[in-house]
This record gives C-alpha cells, sequence and structure tokens, in this order.
C-alpha cells in the first residue's frame, strides 16, 4: 500500500512538472497571422503579436534599447499529394523603441511606417513581406508558414567585427563583398542576444482573396 502511494505521488509529481511546463510555454509570446494585402508587386501578411514585452523586454526598451522583430515568412500552395514552397522565405524585420517626448512606444515596421503604442500593450500588429503577386494563382490554395523572432541585437559589435575583417563599402568589392554579405547574414540570423520565438501556420485562402488590396 505504502509503495503504491508513493508510485501515484511520483506520477503526480511528473504530472504537474509537465503540466507547469506547458503553462510556461502557453505564457510567453504568441502570434497569428490576421490578414492579407496587395501592395504593388507584393503580397504581405500582418501578425498579430501577443505578449512581447517581458520583464526583461521592458528593461531593454526602459534603459533606450531598441527590440527587433524578425519575419520569416513562406507560402505554401496546398496540394493534394505534395504541398509546393512558392518561394524561399521572405524575411522582415521591425523594431521598437520608446520616444520620450511622447512617452509612448513606436514601432517601425519594416517599410517604414511608424505606429505608436502606449507602453506596454499587450497585442502589437506588424506587417511583413510574403511573396510576389504573379506567383499566387487566384485558383489555388495556399497557406502560411512563418517564425516570429523578437529579441535584441549588438548592433556596434556586428559592423565593427564585420569592417575590421572586410574592410568599409567602399573596399568591399570581389570576395571581400562577397565574404561581408554572409558574415552579416549569418549574424542577423543567428546573434539575437536574447530573444523569443513564435511559429505561426495560417489558415488555407485561396489565391484571388489574398490579393484583395486591404489595411
Amino acid at each position: 500500500m505504502r509503495r503504491s502511494r508513493l508510485v501515484s505521488l511520483a506520477a503526480l509529481t511528473v504530472l504537474a512538472g509537465v503540466v507547469s511546463a506547458v503553462e510556461v510555454r502557453a505564457a510567453g509570446m504568441q502570434a497569428k497571422a490576421t490578414g492579407f494585402t496587395r501592395a504593388g508587386a507584393a503580397l504581405r501578411v500582418a501578425f498579430e503579436i501577443r505578449d512581447i514585452f517581458s520583464e526583461r523586454f521592458r528593461r531593454v526598451v526602459e534603459q533606450g534599447g531598441t527590440l527587433y522583430v524578425r519575419i520569416e515568412a513562406e507560402l505554401w500552395e496546398s496540394r493534394s499529394v505534395w504541398d509546393r514552397l512558392v518561394r524561399p522565405a521572405a524575411v522582415s524585420v521591425a523594431r521598437m523603441n520608446s520616444n520620450a517626448m511622447s512617452r509612448s512606444l513606436v514601432l517601425i515596421d519594416p517599410f517604414g511606417e511608424a505606429t505608436a503604442y502606449r507602453p506596454y500593450p499587450g497585442v502589437v500588429t506588424v506587417w511583413a513581406d510574403l511573396a510576389p503577386v504573379d506567383r499566387v494563382e487566384d485558383n489555388k490554395t495556399y497557406y502560411l508558414h512563418a517564425t516570429l523572432t523578437v529579441g535584441t541585437i549588438a548592433e556596434g559589435e556586428i559592423n565593427g567585427v564585420s569592417q575590421a575583417l572586410f574592410g568599409g563599402d567602399s573596399q568591399s568589392s570581389g570576395l571581400g563583398a562577397l565574404g561581408k554579405f554572409f558574415f552579416q547574414r549569418v549574424l542577423r540570423l543567428a546573434d539575437y542576444l536574447d530573444s523569443t520565438s513564435s511559429e505561426v501556420t495560417g489558415a488555407r485562402v485561396a489565391g484571388r482573396q489574398m490579393k484583395i488590396e486591404r489595411r
């Protein structure tokens, strides 16, 4: 009987640990795609991001730092056998920092448009590049898969090391320019000093619906 109680207690302890882990993940940043729009020759997608501002990210902003929102978005064609990737992932980056004069938090999207929020919003909306319009056919069905990462980057260190290795922009040519390009790409993809991520898979949508111009 005593052994049975011990086993039951151990099982409950493990279960509690699993539930706690789920709650921790659920309490973190969450994102979802909320719509598409046509902008000239490009398709864009809107993301609603919740619960960005953890205690550590608030400290970053309050100390004058910048938060970056990196969005890697893939568009897939839904097919009966093998789904098809319409094009390689489009990467867009937005940034957020505080404006002391207006006492607001300003989000600058990948296209340079600024939106002011009262600190600290529970939800922010960011638009990102998705695919060229001419790659999407009206009578086919598509869905989105994206990874959103919010974090900080040591910009000064990235630029300083890059210049030391490959020279300035005026010196960038041939193999040096190629090396500089790849070096900066790796840093921008991997060297977020403090970050959190969320993955999004959108609902299936007809191509013609994605092309309706709306903001």
